[in-house]
């Protein structure tokens, strides 16, 4: 199993490759590098290889035989690159966040680092990031929920791929300030895209096996599990998910801030996205 998270594997290089890929005409690592190289975008081939390959793993792509086209999934995440941005940054997150408790397989290790980076940082918040401390806390737990695995060892740089993806959220979970400074998290983000929001009710109900179109009472303890997959401060639950509602048809509201429920009518995947967002607004 594969623990470590792909430092090389960036927004910045998914920015370029993902709008290269299409539904119809499946093209190989090297015409993504000699494509890269005439936009003037640096990256190795070794580089665009390694992101093709994440982009397959968190099920962006179909790989067959090293050629890729993309999945409904990853039609739905280049729209969303192309309109939303910032939503983009946020489906990235949570794919990297959930796709290991979704499918448990040992491609997938890696997103339960990231998924345990996440929780450890926003358990801590706000905090200055003790880079070796926060290593090892994730190893203690690896080798606790994999014993099987042996010895496992990750280092620094071998997480350094998940602030790649933290800093680049809108706005941004973890802030790396100016050279000789150290990461820091604050209170929590202020916002998120309300695309974000409705996938991590989705991933709530799967997780709780609730049916769809029951009601999901709000506890304490769910606002945070919903707040945590989202990087948000818990006092920007309530009108982050508001937001939600209006923009979604599948989720709708009931009750108050103290007594809330939520109820999801339909499973939500991110190739509905689009459609689930057009229901709300007609």
């Amino acid at each position: 199993m594969k623990f470590h998270i792909e430092q090389n594997v960036t927004p910045e290089h998914v920015r370029v490759i993902l709008p290269m890929l299409s539904t119809a005409n499946a093209v190989g690592a090297l015409q993504i590098y000699q494509a890269a190289q005439q936009m003037g975008h640096r990256i190795t081939y070794d580089y665009v290889r390694r992101n093709l390959k994440v982009l397959a793993d968190l099920g962006l792509l179909k790989d067959q035989a090293r050629l890729f086209t993309l999945s409904p999934s990853g039609v739905a995440a280049q729209a969303l690159l192309r309109l939303k941005p910032a939503a983009f940054q946020d489906v990235m997150h949570f794919l990297f966040y959930t796709s290991w408790d979704i499918t448990y397989t040992s491609e997938l290790a890696f997103c339960w680092t990231y998924q345990t980076i996440c929780n450890l940082l926003w358990d801590a918040r706000p905090t200055v990031i003790q880079g070796q401390k926060l290593v090892a806390d994730v190893v203690d737990l690896a080798q606790t929920r994999f014993p099987e695995q042996g010895r496992i060892a990750l280092t620094d740089w071998a997480i350094e791929g998940a602030y790649q993806w933290l800093r680049a959220l809108e706005p941004p979970f973890v802030k790396v300030p100016a050279a000789g400074g150290r990461r820091k998290t604050g209170g929590g983000r202020t916002g998120c895209s309300t695309e974000l929001l409705l996938l991590a009710v989705d991933y709530l109900y799967r997780k709780l096996r609730l049916p769809y179109q029951s009601p999901l009472p709000l506890d304490e303890v769910r606002i945070r599990s919903i707040c945590q997959l989202c990087l948000l401060d818990t006092t920007s639950f309530k009108e982050t998910a508001d937001a939600t509602v209006k923009a979604f048809g599948p989720l709708t509201a009931h009750g108050n801030e103290r007594a809330m429920t939520l109820t999801l009518t339909r499973p939500i995947r991110l190739e509905g996205l689009v459609d689930a967002g057009t229901a709300a607004a007609t």
